[in-house]
C-alpha cells in the first residue's frame, strides 16, 4: 500500500481565505451614474431582472437577467441600469496562501451567463436565515468566482506551494505582520544568511521580502478600514507604524487617497 501525505499542499489549502464583506439585494431601476467610482474590494453581481451596463477603460460590459459579473478591486468604472433591473451583489476578498488577492492582476470587468435558475437559487439562499443555507450560499459564490477566474492567469497561481523554509517564513510574516519586519530581522530569527534568504524568497515568491511584507501590511490595512471596526490610529498601531501620520502618508502614496477617504468611500458603497 502506498501512502503519501502532502503537508505543504494541506497547509496551502488551509491558508486560502474567502470572506464575504458585504451583500445586498438592490433595485436600480432606471439609474444612470456617469461619475466614476472605484471599489475597495472585488464585487460580484447576480442579475435577476433587467439590464445593466458598465464602462471601464473604454470598454463596455453589458449584462442582463441570468448574468454574473465581477468588478475587481481598484478598477474605475461608471454604471447604468435599465428599468426593472434588480440584482444581488456581494463584496468579497479571496486571499491566496501567499497573502495576495485572487483578482489582484485583473484589470477588466468579468462577465458570464449563469442562468436564471442559478440566480434564483442565490436569491433564495440570500434571504434564508438557516445557517446551512448561508454556508451553501458562500460555497456557491466561491464556486462561481473560481469558474470566472481569467484563463490567462495560470491555474498554478490558485495554489502556491513553497519549499518548507519559505513556507515557514511566509507563515511567520502573516502571524507577526508588521511594517517593522524586514529581511534582516527574518534572517536573524531563522538563522539563515540574509543573502540566501533574499535569493530564495525572490526566486520562489517572485518578489522581495520587503515588497511582500509591504503588500500584506497594506492589504490588512484596507481590510481593517473596510470593516469599520478600527480607528486609523488603531490600525497604525496594530501594523507597527511609528504613528498614524506616517501610516497615512504611506497609504496615500500607495493608493492615491488617505485612509480616512478610503474608509469613507468604503462605507458609502
Amino acid at each position: 500500500m502506498k501512502y503519501v501525505n502532502n503537508k505543504t499542499l494541506i497547509n496551502s489549502v488551509n491558508n486560502f481565505k474567502f470572506d464575504i464583506l458585504d451583500g445586498a439585494y438592490t433595485d436600480n431601476s432606471n439609474r444612470r451614474d456617469t461619475s466614476e467610482i472605484s471599489l475597495p474590494c472585488p464585487r460580484i453581481y447576480f442579475f435577476e431582472n433587467g439590464k445593466a451596463e458598465f464602462l471601464s477603460n473604454g470598454k463596455k460590459t453589458e449584462t442582463a437577467s441570468g448574468y454574473v459579473c465581477i468588478i475587481p478591486e481598484g478598477l474605475t468604472f461608471c454604471e447604468t441600469y435599465s428599468a426593472n433591473c434588480s440584482n444581488i451583489y456581494f463584496q468579497f476578498r479571496a486571499t491566496l496562501s501567499d497573502g495576495s488577492n485572487l483578482f489582484a492582476n485583473t484589470n477588466d470587468i468579468l462577465s458570464t451567463f449563469a442562468g436564471n435558475e442559478r440566480i434564483s437559487r442565490i436569491k433564495r439562499l440570500f434571504f434564508s436565515e438557516n445557517e446551512i443555507d448561508i454556508i451553501r450560499l458562500k460555497n456557491e459564490i466561491l464556486s462561481i468566482i473560481l469558474s470566472m477566474y481569467p484563463s490567462d492567469n495560470s491555474s498554478e497561481q490558485l495554489l502556491v506551494i513553497y519549499s518548507p523554509m519559505i513556507q515557514q517564513i511566509t507563515n511567520y510574516i502573516k502571524d507577526n505582520l508588521s511594517i517593522q519586519l524586514s529581511g534582516e530581522a527574518l534572517s536573524k530569527h531563522f538563522g539563515i544568511p540574509s543573502t540566501t534568504l533574499a535569493k530564495r524568497f525572490k526566486k520562489e515568491v517572485g518578489m522581495t521580502v520587503g515588497k511582500y511584507i509591504d503588500n500584506l501590511v497594506f492589504d490588512a490595512a484596507k481590510r481593517m478600514l473596510v470593516s469599520g471596526q478600527y480607528s486609523i490610529k488603531q490600525i497604525s498601531d496594530t501594523l507597527g507604524f511609528c504613528d498614524r501620520f506616517y501610516f497615512s502618508r504611506r497609504f496615500k502614496s500607495k493608493f492615491s487617497m488617505t485612509p480616512h477617504k478610503y474608509k469613507t468611500c468604503s462605507s458609502s458603497l
